[in-house]
């Protein structure tokens, strides 16, 4: 990989993390849609009732799209009548009663559940189910309320905890757990009072996560250009320093610094003194275009190098959050229907 990689990696990788983590609402409280699919004998109506749940999360002033999915959404059927009609093609005919809750998967606490009967008329008995479960009402105020409810002690939870949360973060951090503790401290939503001091904690850790991977990359390259102080080392050092993740200003500087060591170092071989050059420039455009980004995910006329930093290091920890809770085995529920 040449250093024009190198700089387009720079380039791209705020890009690439800000569009991952905007999969995710990492602001809101997550209600987690969760069906156990032992309930269906095949996975249409399991589909249509999931989707069901996470429009009455949204509708609700909440979010199903998040990383935090300890807290759950979810419905169980109770089958009242099945009827098969003298039709042709036969038509099946269902009647439930369907039980949703809002509550703490993890620990088995229900916060709030609310009961409706629907029907429907399907080719077989999951289409019939499909179809009862489209009847659910999502703009029910007696449903939404019931669900606010659960919300609010979802609330109630994470401003009794989010001290402990903050705490346990710092120490996954003192360990070198940064993803870890990056995780947690975005579960903490913006309702909370404890999230602006959540989310400069992350940033920071974000901050010093890369700087100490950077760091390890940059003395890599450093040790491979001393064993081999040639254009075959210049070459492989900028390989390794394409490794660099979130490249903060002060990490392109100090590549910087190596490649105008090793164009130093190599004059006499014009080639490759002149691509070095070149990277010079590149990385010098890269710290600009960064700034150019930051400046416009700021929403003032008016800002400093501090605010600029600040963005760049919370896009950075909601990237490492995310990779973190895709890298988590699946969580386990304990709520059996409460």
């Amino acid at each position: 990989m040449k250093m024009k990689k190198i700089i387009l990696l720079l380039l791209v990788v705020g890009c690439f993390a800000f569009a991952r983590a905007q999969k995710y609402d990492f602001d809101k409280i997550v209600l987690a849609p969760n069906i156990e699919t032992e309930q269906l004998k095949n996975g249409k109506a399991n589909r249509i009732l999931t989707d069901r749940l996470s429009q009455l999360a949204i509708k609700s002033g909440f979010t199903s799209k998040g990383i935090d999915d300890r807290f759950v959404i979810t419905a169980h059927s109770t089958e009242l009548e099945s009827v098969c009609m003298s039709t042709t093609p036969t038509r099946y005919s269902i009647s439930l009663m369907v039980t949703i809750y809002v509550g703490d998967g993890e620990q088995g606490s229900l916060f709030s559940s609310y009961s409706v009967e629907v029907k429907g008329v399907g080719n077989d008995n999951d289409d019939a189910y499909a179809n009862a479960y489209r009847r659910i009402n999502i703009s029910d105020p007696r449903l939404i309320e019931s669900i606010r409810v659960g919300g609010q002690k979802i609330i109630d939870y994470y401003n009794a905890n989010s001290a402990a949360i903050i705490s346990r973060a710092k120490t996954l951090a003192k360990q070198g757990s940064f993803d870890q503790a990056i995780y947690e401290l975005f579960t903490i939503p913006a309702v909370c009072g404890a999230y602006s001091e959540a989310q400069k904690l992350a940033g920071t850790l974000a901050t010093q996560a890369s700087e100490q991977y950077n760091d390890q990359v940059i003395t890599r390259a450093r040790a491979c250009w001393a064993a081999s102080p040639d254009p075959n080392g210049a070459d492989q050092a900028q390989r390794i320093l394409a490794e660099m993740s979130n490249p903060s200003a002060a990490s392109i500087k100090k590549a910087q610094q190596l490649t105008k060591e090793m164009a130093a170092r190599l004059q006499n071989v014009e080639d490759q003194r002149l691509k070095l050059e070149r990277a010079q420039a590149q990385y010098a455009h890269a710290e600009r275009m960064a700034e150019i980004k930051a400046d416009a995910q700021v929403e003032t006329t008016r800002i400093n190098a501090n605010a600029r930093q600040n963005i760049a290091s919370i896009n950075a920890a909601r990237d490492i959050a995310v990779s973190y809770y895709n890298s988590r085995p699946r969580r386990v529920y304990h709520y059996h229907w409460w």
